[in-house]
C-alpha cells in the first residue's frame, strides 16, 4: 500500500521503516521544487518504491528528507544549499544517537538533493559532531544530479512554464534566488562544492544516474550527462531512457530501473557487512595475538648482552671474503644451514653476535628478516630451554609479519583449553609439540619474498635437545618455508659425524 502523503514530512526526517535489527540507514532526499512523496510516487500506479525498499533489502532502516525548495515561494526563499544541508546534518545528528551513531549510511538523491548531500558530507567533516555522518558514508547514488549545473533553467520554454504558473496562481512562482545563483552553468558555488567532496569524499561508492529522455514540453535535457556524472574512482555510470522527473518514480517493483536501483543497494548492503565481518575478525585476531605474545613470554637477551663487541675490523672477513664457502656468499646465493665450529672460549659467540649485527643492519633496506637466539648453559633455564629457543622464534617471526598470527590460532586456542591458568607462569605454558606445530605452520606461510635470517648462538648448549636431534630439526625447519627464504646459520663446538650428510 502506498504511504499516505500525511504521514510524510514535507520537511525534516521521516522513519519509514525501522526495527531493532537494522544494520545500514538509508536516506532519500528529493529536489528542486520536489517533495518527499510525490516526486517518488509514480503518478498512474501509486508506487511508492522508498516504503517498498525495506522488504527488498531488509535490515535497513528507511527515511526521506525533506526541504522546502518550493517555486511558489519564489524570491521570498532564502534558504540555500548550505542551508538545506546544515538542517540535513541537525536531522541526522538526532535520529542517530549512541549506538545508532557509526551505522553505515547509504544516501540515495534526485537532482539538487545531490547537491544537498554533498555539502552535507563536506560540512560533517569540519564538524565534530557531524563528522560521523561522513566517517559512516558508504553508499551515494545521484539520480539526475546537476553538479555542474543546468542550462534548461534559463531556457525560454522552461520560463514560460514559471510564467503560466505565475499567471494562472497569481502567485511569485519562480526557483528560489539563492538556488538559482547555485544551479547556474559552472557556478562558482558548484566548483567549490565539487572541488571541496573531491579532497574530502573518501572511498565510498558512487552511482550516477543520467537521464536520456527529454521532458515533454523542452527542447533538451533538464541535466544533461555532462553535468549528471561525477567522475571518481569509485563511481558507476548509468543512462535511462527516462526524462528527468521518471528517474525518480518507478511503475512497480518490475520496473528496470527500480530493480537495477534495488539490486545495487542489496550488493552494497552485503560488502558492507563482509567488510564488517572483517573488522570484527581483524579486532578478534588482534586481542588474541596481544594475549598470546604476553603467554610467549620475552626473547631472551641476556646471554647477547653479556657477549662483548668484537674488536673493530677482526671479523671484517666475514662479508668480504668471497670464496664459495664463505658467510658472505650464503647468505647471498645459500640456502639450508650454515655453522660454525670451534673449541670453547675461541670466539664464536662473539663472532655470531657481530654477524647477526651485522646482516641485520647491510639487509636493513631488503626483504630481509632477522632472528636470533643465543644459548647459555651457564645461564637461566630460560637461556638453556628448547622450549624457550621455539619460543623466541615464533615470537619474532610473530612481531615480524603479525599477519601470520591467524596460523598460530588453532595451537593457542588449544593451550587456552588446556591451561585456565595461562599468566601464573607465562614461560610453561606451551609445551613443545604446541610450539612446534605453531612453528611450522607459520613458516608453512612465510611470503616467499621474504628471506628470513635466523642465528643461533651455542647450539650444544641446549640442555633438553641433543645435537644429533637438533640438526636435523634445523634442517627440516629450513625447508618448511616456501622455497629457501628461511635460512639458519648456527654455531657449535663439534658437529656429530652421524649428522654431516
Amino acid at each position: 500500500m502506498p504511504v499516505p502523503i500525511a504521514a510524510i514530512r514535507r520537511e525534516g526526517l521521516t522513519i519509514l521503516s525501522e526495527s531493532e535489527i537494522d544494520q545500514v540507514d538509508i536516506i532519500i532526499l528529493h529536489g528542486l521544487n520536489g517533495h518527499p512523496y510525490k516526486t517518488f510516487a509514480h503518478e498512474e500506479s501509486g508506487f511508492y518504491w522508498p516504503a517498498e525498499l525495506v522488504n527488498s533489502v531488509p535490515k535497513s532502516r528507511v527515511m526521506t528528507f525533506g526541504y522546502n525548495a518550493d517555486f511558489k515561494l519564489g524570491s521570498s526563499n532564502l534558504m540555500g544549499i548550505r542551508q538545506h544541508a546544515e538542517n540535513l546534518l541537525l536531522c541526522l545528528r538526532h535520529a542517530r544517537p549512541k549506538p545508532i551513531s557509526g551505522r553505515p549510511l547509504f544516501v540515495i538523491a534526485h537532482s539538487l538533493g545531490g547537491l544537498v548531500a554533498k555539502q552535507a558530507i563536506i560540512r560533517s567533516r569540519n564538524s565534530p559532531l557531524d563528522a560521523e555522518v561522513g566517517q559512516s558514508m558508504k553508499l551515494l547514488i545521484f539520480l539526475g544530479t546537476p553538479h555542474r549545473g543546468s542550462h534548461a533553467l534559463d531556457k525560454a520554454l522552461f520560463q514560460a512554464g514559471i510564467k503560466l504558473l505565475k499567471a494562472a496562481t497569481a502567485k511569485t512562482y519562480d526557483i528560489p534566488r539563492e538556488l538559482r545563483a547555485t544551479l547556474t552553468p559552472r557556478s562558482n558555488e558548484l566548483y567549490v562544492i565539487n572541488e571541496d567532496f573531491m579532497r574530502i569524499k573518501g572511498s565510498f561508492a558512487i552511482l550516477n544516474i543520467y537521464e536520456q529522455k527529454i521532458m515533454t514540453g523542452m527542447s533538451e535535457l533538464i541535466v544533461d550527462k555532462d553535468s549528471a556524472v561525477l567522475h571518481s574512482e569509485y563511481s558507476e555510470n548509468y543512462g535511462f531512457y527516462r526524462d528527468h522527473r521518471e528517474l525518480a518514480r518507478f511503475s512497480g517493483i518490475t520496473d528496470e530501473l527500480c530493480q537495477r536501483l534495488f539490486g545495487i543497494i542489496k550488493e552494497k548492503m552485503e560488502a558492507v557487512n563482509l567488510a564488517k565481518e572483517d573488522t570484527v575478525k581483524t579486532d578478534f585476531l588482534r586481542t588474541q595475538r596481544e594475549a598470546c605474545m604476553k603467554s610467549l613470554g620475552h626473547v631472551p637477551l641476556t646471554r647477547q648482552i653479556e657477549i662483548p663487541d668484537a674488536y673493530d675490523n677482526t671479523l671484517r672477513w666475514l662479508f668480504t671474503d668471497d670464496d664459495k664457502t664463505s658467510l658472505k656468499n650464503w647468505l647471498t646465493d645459500g640456502r639450508g644451514l650454515y655453522s660454525f665450529t670451534g673449541k670453547p672460549g675461541t670466539g664464536k659467540s662473539v663472532l655470531m653476535k657481530h654477524a647477526y649485527l651485522e646482516t641485520r643492519k647491510r639487509y636493513s633496506q631488503t626483504k630481509t628478516f632477522t632472528a636470533r637466539h643465543f644459548f647459555n648453559n651457564r645461564g637461566t633455564p630460560q637461556e638453556r630451554s628448547f622450549n624457550s629457543f621455539l619460543q623466541s622464534l615464533v615470537l619474532q617471526f610473530i612481531h615480524h609479519a603479525p599477519h601470520l598470527f591467524e596460523h598460530l590460532l588453532k595451537e593457542w586456542q588449544y593451550i587456552q583449553e588446556q591451561d585456565q591458568d595461562l599468566y601464573r607462569d607465562t614461560i610453561h605454558n606451551w609445551n613443545i609439540d604446541s610450539l612446534k606445530r605453531g612453528l611450522n605452520d607459520i613458516l608453512d606461510n612465510w611470503p616467499p619474498t621474504v628471506t628470513g635470517l635466523v642465528f643461533i648462538d651455542a647450539l650444544d648448549e641446549c640442555e633438553d635437545m641433543p645435537l644429533r636431534d637438533f640438526l636435523p630439526f634445523l634442517e627440516r625447519l629450513s625447508i618448511t618455508g616456501s622455497g629457501d627464504s628461511i635460512k639458519i646459520c648456527f654455531s657449535t663446538r663439534s658437529i656429530p659425524p652421524s649428522c654431516v650428510g
